[in-house]
């Protein structure tokens, strides 16, 4: 039997339009529908250095960051149903986990000494984007503060003798750090979904002027970023904001609630805290049901939970800690 063209296309036609509704499709989760997200301590401070993060290695920043098994980390996150995660970026000292030409220019630090060679942030986004899970952003409000050099280069007041090493803002930094930020931001684009800044604090001379320079740099390469400031330091009570759509929540504990308003509120209620014995530690403080109980709690309410855990050189989240995120019912 011999069939027309217009037969064989409209077969064609039909059948592709078959195999489009059997496919399996990834639904990609809109901002507002994030809810869990584990957070990560990635640190030339812990993972390089200090046991029992680093496994026994101390390398260069560079090789460490090229140890960081991106798909394992992905397999784990999708394995507990996480949404979301936060990686540090940056934290206190020169080190970052991926490349940025903005910062090795101003600085005067070369690619691989205090950047990495690797693009982590983009290897990442690759195997976290396969298993629908978005990609987070922490930051600092202070920079890399301990190290002279990138301090002195980016006029970081740490570095003026005459605060004698104290980081006070002022609007000379916070010019400079937007720019970094910014850079950052149109580095990376739509991969970055979200953006938590630590030590943005009213206590050190942070305000809502201030901060907007830094909503605007995160929001450079994604206007529909969520952006979140430590602006308390860590509270009880989570609930309070500045500027910025989601709550920055620090916490010490698992406990505050978001009020009944934050159902429909356009800022989202969020809350950090640590599920070890302290920030990036192994370890658990709350029993399977406690947790799952208190995560279908925030999410009823529209809220976000973020979990701190422990992550090893390799990309391996401490064994017991895993095991217990798997159990969870949220």
């Amino acid at each position: 039997m011999r069939l027309s063209v217009k037969t064989l296309l409209l077969l064609i036609l039909i059948l592709s339009k078959i195999y489009c509704l059997a496919a399996p499709v990834k639904r990609v989760k809109h901002p507002k529908e994030l809810h869990f997200g584990i957070f990560f301590h990635y640190l030339n401070g812990l993972q390089n250095t200090k046991a029992p993060w680093n496994q026994g290695k101390v390398t260069s920043w560079n090789d460490c960051v090229n140890d960081l098994n991106v798909n394992k980390i992905a397999d784990q996150l999708a394995a507990i149903h996480a949404d979301y995660v936060v990686i540090t970026s940056e934290q206190i000292d020169k080190y970052f986990c991926f490349p940025n030409t903005t910062y090795e220019q101003l600085t005067g630090y070369k690619r691989g000494e205090a950047t990495s060679q690797r693009d982590l942030v983009s290897d990442l986004y690759a195997a976290l984007n396969k298993k629908g899970i978005k990609l987070f952003l922490y930051v600092t409000g202070d920079g890399p503060r301990a190290d002279g050099k990138a301090s002195l280069a980016l006029n970081n007041p740490s570095s003026r003798p005459e605060y004698k090493g104290i980081f006070k803002v002022d609007e000379l930094w916070v010019k400079s750090w937007s720019r970094i930020i910014r850079s950052v931001s149109l580095q990376y684009g739509k991969k970055i979904t979200g953006w938590w800044f630590d030590g943005s604090y009213n206590f050190i001379g942070y305000n809502d002027a201030l901060l907007k320079n830094y909503m605007k740099a995160a929001q450079a390469g994604n206007q529909k970023a969520l952006v979140a400031f430590n602006f308390l330091g860590p509270k009880d009570v989570v609930g309070i904001n500045t500027i910025g759509n989601f709550i920055g929540g620090e916490s010490d504990k698992f406990e505050s609630l978001p009020s009944p308003e934050f159902k429909t509120s356009k800022i989202k209620w969020h809350i950090l805290s640590y599920l070890g014995n302290g920030w990036a530690q192994p370890g658990l403080r709350y029993t399977d049901d406690y947790m799952s109980t208190y995560i279908k709690k925030i999410r009823s309410f529209n809220g976000m939970i973020t979990v701190d855990v422990c992550l090893l050189r390799d990309g391996t989240i401490d064994a017991t800690q895993y095991d217990f995120l798997k159990r969870l019912k949220n």
